[in-house]
């Protein structure tokens, strides 16, 4: 992933969502699999979805041959485009996705705002 890759709307997005949330988030992310593999996600979001977290990439084919190897690794992942140049920027947009694949962290921390409505 390039420089310019990290400043992407994507990737801008989910860290703005990060810092207005409290969430923890890494981007890029590098993951190595048991088998040696690597696979770099946009964005890798802690404590949603699976054990280890989401990872968000661009496009299926960066994880498709990886699905399994990554779910026994314990991450999940999400397929999400950067929004178009007219799309503002909605945190409800992020609470409704981070609401979807749900909290994984210590039950003790979960955010108020995932029962909120």
């Amino acid at each position: 992933m390039t420089k310019d890759e990290t400043t992407a709307p994507l990737v801008r997005g989910w860290l703005e969502a990060a810092r207005l949330l409290g969430l923890e988030v890494e981007a890029p992310c590098p993951v190595t699999l048991p088998s040696g593999a690597t696979v770099v996600a946009e964005v890798l979001v802690r404590h949603f979805g699976a054990s280890r977290g989401m990872l968000v990439v661009r496009r299926y084919d960066d994880v498709r041959r990886r699905n399994s190897e990554l779910q026994a690794s314990g991450f999940g992942f999400s397929v999400m485009s950067d929004p178009g140049p007219t799309e503002a920027f909605e945190i409800q947009d992020y609470v409704d996705v981070l609401r979807d694949w749900g909290w994984s962290g210590p039950p003790s921390d979960v955010p108020a705002w995932m029962s909120a409505k």
